[in-house]
């Protein structure tokens, strides 16, 4: 080997063992310093206490559970060919009562020389649990676990209490699965599988007088859905999740009943008048109850209302949630005044002697109509049109409570007491969904099945609220008619007024609709700089995630071939050049 070859050798050599050391330092993240305290009601969303607190004010105001030398274990799973080369004679049993293979306790289990302080007294600080109540630890990564009271507050010896650690005098021993180290120190100091729930159990059962809490103690002690399983095999070291952040008691204690409040975007004007009403009662309600003063009501939590008729109304809401009722009522809190130009609500004919094609795009407004008596008829606007031997008819109907605000029908052969009807209805089971989005499915239906209408305008409103909190693109919003397929009919946003956005749409009958919604589709300019995201971990055997170390080792295997691409390169090089000059003599 001549000497450039060595010396190349020697940088790669170097350059790996930077790699080596560099890598797992890099991954080594601090375990966690704080930990989140909370007692929830039976709603498990009411929070009855809470606090925050970081490792050094539970070494400082808690009594401290271990020394700092004692090690304390739990046994991990034990595989059948562990079971045949130690115990050939024996019936494979992966509960392992002895507790006599240790390589199940040290590969996985051996959690070092831990201090730290009893979950029951952290419990206690905050008011406690009582028998019937569930403790959960949440971890940072999203892993999560609840334990029964029994576990937490009335351990048996051979599982022990339960710790939560935040301190170790000595690292995992020279047996422990790579990937799985527990460091030493303080959880910002080295202790990097900090804080670290361990059940501190005695040395009864196994041969070396260990403290471990083996898969048989887990068996006696805990009910048999509380069983921790690694794959098929029993697994006490999965019960011992890692960085600890949040403590949560979920206790048997009612809620307090709802303090009721709300707020209007507007509280008066002239009529018509759309109110958006916004629940802000406290304590978790879970049903909401509006009487708007003018007979209508509402079950919404946060309602769009319409007021027709001029006048003051009071307004009064119920909240219930899991403990009782409760009712706060505002007089005289909307006020309507009259419109002098709306002709809404009112009965109005008129005669054209246009083309009723022409006649169907004309709005009442455009008409100038007059009153006719003869074909009055209450809650509804009635035009009339001649062309030649046929009357050509178009009438308005007026709605309240629903997002569907007026009907106006275009036709030929309206009786006088023709009424049209329109009603939310959940979805029949045997017509699928609609496209998108559905906000409400509606039937419109008038009196007279054999009416002819020549086509039909509905004018609808949905609060503005609503389209943002989907995401509904701009154009995105469509009212839908049922006739064996969803079709979606031309819809034109009118206009927006006191949070609502009004919308117009044009059907050529009638039967069951659908006002729906498309989300907007992000482009890079649109795209929100973070979105947050709701993470679930399900893991069978804790927490010990090694994905951010996966990704560092990959980028210095990386870093590693082009520094050796470049070396041969540059070898290859100087051999070429070698090669050339020897050719030269």
């Amino acid at each position: 080997m001549n000497q450039p070859e060595r010396k190349m050798i020697g940088v790669l050599a170097l350059i790996l063992t930077v790699i080596l050391l560099i890598v797992p330092a890099m991954a080594a993240e601090d375990g966690t310093t704080e930990l989140h305290i909370v007692k929830y009601a039976s709603d498990e969303e009411t929070i009855l206490n809470e606090k925050t607190v970081d490792y050094h004010w539970l070494e400082e105001n808690l009594p401290v559970q271990g020394d700092g030398v004692t090690r304390h274990y739990h046994q991990g799973p034990v595989f059948e060919g562990v079971w045949e080369d130690l115990f050939p004679d024996e019936e494979y049993d992966g509960w392992n009562p002895r507790e006599d293979i240790n390589i199940s306790i040290l590969y996985k289990g051996d959690f070092g020389a831990v201090m730290g302080t009893d979950i029951r007294d952290i419990c206690e600080d905050i008011g406690g649990a009582e028998d019937g109540d569930q403790i959960n630890v949440h971890s940072r990564d999203g892993y999560t676990r609840t334990f029964p009271y029994s576990v937490i507050y009335e351990p048996d010896p051979r599982q022990g209490p339960a710790v939560l650690c935040w301190y170790s005098g000595a690292k995992e021993g020279p047996d422990m699965q790579d990937g799985k180290e527990q460091g030493q120190g303080y959880p910002d100091t080295g202790y990097i599988a900090g804080m670290r729930l361990i059940f501190f159990a005695d040395d009864s059962t196994n041969p070396w007088g260990w403290h471990v809490f083996g898969n048989n103690d887990m068996k006696e002690c805990w009910d048999k859905d509380d069983w921790n399983y690694g794959g098929q095999y029993p697994s006490a070291a999965g019960t011992s999740p890692m960085w600890i952040s949040e403590v949560r008691i979920y206790s048997q204690i009612d809620p307090p009943a709802p303090v009721v409040n709300f707020t209007a975007d507007v509280v008066s004007g002239t009529a018509p008048l759309t109110v958006e009403f916004t629940d802000s009662s406290t304590e978790n309600p879970t049903e909401w109850f509006w009487e708007f003063g003018d007979d209508s009501t509402s079950d919404e939590q946060n309602p769009v209302h319409i007021y027709t008729d001029a006048g003051t109304y009071a307004v009064t809401l119920t909240a219930t949630n899991d403990a009782d009722s409760t009712s706060a009522t505002e007089d005289d809190y909307i006020t309507v005044l009259a419109d002098s130009t709306s002709h809404r609500g009112s009965d109005h004919g008129s005669h054209d002697d246009r083309d009723p094609a022409d006649a169907e795009n004309t709005t009442s407004d455009q008409l100038n109509a007059t009153p006719d008596a003869e074909n009055t008829t209450a809650g509804l606007d009635n035009m009339t049109y001649e062309s030649g031997q046929m009357a050509f008819t178009t009438r308005t109907y007026s709605f309240e409570g629903g997002a569907i605000d007026e009907i106006a029908i275009s036709g030929d052969n309206f009786s006088e007491s023709q009424n049209l009807s329109c009603e939310t209805t959940l979805l029949p089971g045997n017509i699928p969904e609609v496209p998108g989005r559905a906000y409400s499915y509606y039937n419109i239906t008038p009196d007279d099945t054999n009416l002819t209408i020549s086509k039909a305008v509905i004018r609808f409103s949905l609060p503005s609220a609503w389209i943002t909190e989907n995401r509904i693109g701009v154009g995105g919003l469509s009212m839908y008619h049922y006739n064996g397929n969803w079709i979606s009919l031309p819809t034109t946003q009118i206009c927006t007024i006191n949070g609502s956005c009004m919308y117009e749409a044009t059907t050529p009958g009638f039967s069951l609709f659908a006002i729906s919604g498309s989300e907007a589709v992000l482009t890079d300019a649109t795209t929100p700089a973070k979105m947050e995201t709701n993470l679930t971990v399900t893991q069978a055997a804790g927490n010990e995630s090694t994905e951010g170390v996966s990704v560092l080792l990959i980028m210095g295997i990386l870093i590693l071939v082009s520094v050796i691409g470049v070396l041969l390169w540059h070898y290859g090089l100087h051999n070429n050049k070698s090669i050339k000059k020897g050719g030269e003599k």
